[in-house]
């Protein structure tokens, strides 16, 4: 699939080291700092903290007209070590959020958040998706954030949403994806993948069963994808996280198979597989397949679907839910260790 234009964002660590020297020395905050060459001698300001910088002072400046203008300042010379290291630690961490970090030097970077809107809702967004649920079952929905990244964060989540009662229905449908080919892939980045896609609904599974067994009935459905089933080059992560989810669901099913009753509905659990369905995420891919087909909005998705799905159709997020919905019914008792793939023949 063509990629669409990617969405580049520069990143400036301002005033980075006289900043590293002020957390680790709190006799330098609030004061004047020069991170450089000390007076007299021949060099230039490496770095100034903010209230140098009101005494006109900035980077590259001779350092002893530094010390003309701010003479009571706080001089220091540059530990560079100790400032690798943190920058180290900051593009570590920038690398487990994104999908492509490019160091341009000690203190700067040049990061791809292409589709990063869509990887977190806004406070209002939040807000509008629980006032929608509400008037649905009567009841106040509500939002507990948590990084998936973390089992103890995922064990405090399961427990505030428990409320030491066992939970009906479990789904987990939260997901990440980092495109690259195997040789490029950071570690960092697998290892957040297999977390978020894997690691996680483990978590929630195991903390959610056992108390559903006790009462006979529940209905854990994990979202995974058509990649739960086949592969694609360039998403061995992605890949692997759903294919281990997919035999995750598989053996849990047959831990918990023997679990109820008919009449109390049992406990199950499923996956469900979906190849593409129409979400504001794939939006700009398919506005790409239209202009470059010429054509329209709907050109644009039979462009897009045409290498792997034959029907030529997207589902819509509402038709993963109905499939969803059906296997929550005390009927479906006996459904369980499955997965359905919603491709429109993909698989």
């Amino acid at each position: 699939m063509h990629a669409t234009e990617p969405l580049i964002a520069h990143v400036d660590l301002d005033a980075f080291f006289a900043s590293v020297e002020q957390r680790d020395n709190p006799a330098y905050r609030g004061k004047p700092l020069i991170v450089g060459a000390l007076p007299g001698k021949r060099g230039v300001v490496a770095a100034c903290s903010y209230e140098a910088r009101a005494f006109g002072i900035h980077s590259a400046m001779p350092i002893n007209k530094a010390y003309r203008l701010c003479p009571e300042g706080i001089y220091v010379q540059p530990g560079i070590g100790k400032y690798s290291t943190e920058s180290r630690r900051i593009m570590q961490l920038l690398e487990d959020l994104l999908p492509a970090v490019e160091k341009a030097s000690i203190d700067e970077a040049y990061l791809d958040i292409s589709g990063l809107e869509n990887i977190l809702g806004s406070p209002e967004q939040i807000a509008q998706a629980l006032a929608g649920i509400t008037p649905c079952n009567g009841q106040a929905a509500r939002f507990i954030d948590a990084d998936l990244r973390d089992a103890a964060a995922v064990e405090r989540m399961m427990q505030a949403f428990g409320d030491g009662e066992a939970l009906d229905i479990l789904v987990n449908c939260a997901g990440m994806q980092i495109a690259k080919p195997i040789s490029e892939m950071p570690a960092s980045g697998w290892d957040a993948i297999i977390a978020v896609n894997l690691s996680a609904a483990f978590h929630s599974m195991r903390l959610a069963l056992p108390a559903m067994a006790e009462r006979g009935f529940g209905r854990v459905i994990n979202i995974a994808s058509v990649h739960g089933l086949v592969a694609s080059a360039n998403k061995a992560p992605y890949v692997a996280s759903k294919f281990g989810l997919v035999g995750l669901s598989k053996a849990a099913a047959l831990e918990y198979a023997a679990a109820g009753t008919r009449q109390s509905g049992g406990v199950t659990v499923n996956c469900i597989c979906p190849g593409w369905v129409e979400t504001p995420l794939i939006e700009p891919q398919i506005s790409a397949r239209a202009t470059a087909a010429g054509g329209s909005r709907d050109d644009g998705i039979r462009e897009l679907l045409k290498e792997k799905q034959p029907s030529l159709r997207m589902s819509l997020p509402g038709e993963i839910a109905d499939t969803a919905l059906w296997l929550c019914r005390r009927e479906a008792h006996n459904v369980t260790g499955a997965s359905f793939p919603i491709d429109g023949g993909w698989t």
